[in-house]
């Protein structure tokens, strides 16, 4: 596990304040899919941005803005939730290294846990990619939810 996925962990521990263990089988597509119970209809994902570079300056809240509106709300029209954080990673060396970040919580119908996969992963890829980053954290979760 790199410094980056270490710290993205901590922070969704910190975030949810409990670590929730679902059994998992292997899914048409390649992914882990969840088996939830009939009570959870929903999925929860949750994605962790670091805002750090390794070099120059960081993403600006202009940038991330940007990529919200261009890249993440097209493919989750229907609404989402982003959320502030600030986590910390132990880097190679041992030291402690703070940084600012991003979570992306995203709520949909368990019967389209396939389709919005591609979606999910388009936007790690497209973020990873634009702003030069190692990795972005998914986390996914069976929920309960009401509307």
């Amino acid at each position: 596990m790199t410094g980056r996925q270490a710290f993205l962990l901590v922070v969704w521990c910190c975030l949810t304040g409990c670590i929730h263990i679902a059994t998992q089988e292997q899914a048409p597509g390649g992914f882990l899919g969840l088996a939830c119970n009939s009570q959870a209809a929903w999925r929860r994902t949750e994605l962790f941005f670091g805002l750090s570079k390794a070099r120059g300056p960081g993403i600006s809240p202009a940038d991330w803005q940007l990529f919200l509106e261009k890249v993440i709300t097209p493919l989750f029209p229907e609404g989402l939730t982003v959320l502030e954080s600030q986590g910390q990673w132990r880097s190679p060396q041992g030291r402690t290294v703070n940084e600012p970040g991003r979570v992306l919580v995203l709520i949909y119908p368990a019967q389209q846990e396939h389709r919005k996969h591609g979606a999910i992963e388009s936007i790690s890829a497209s973020y990873k990619e634009r702003f030069g980053q190692d990795s972005v954290l998914r986390v996914d979760d069976c929920v309960a939810a009401a509307f």
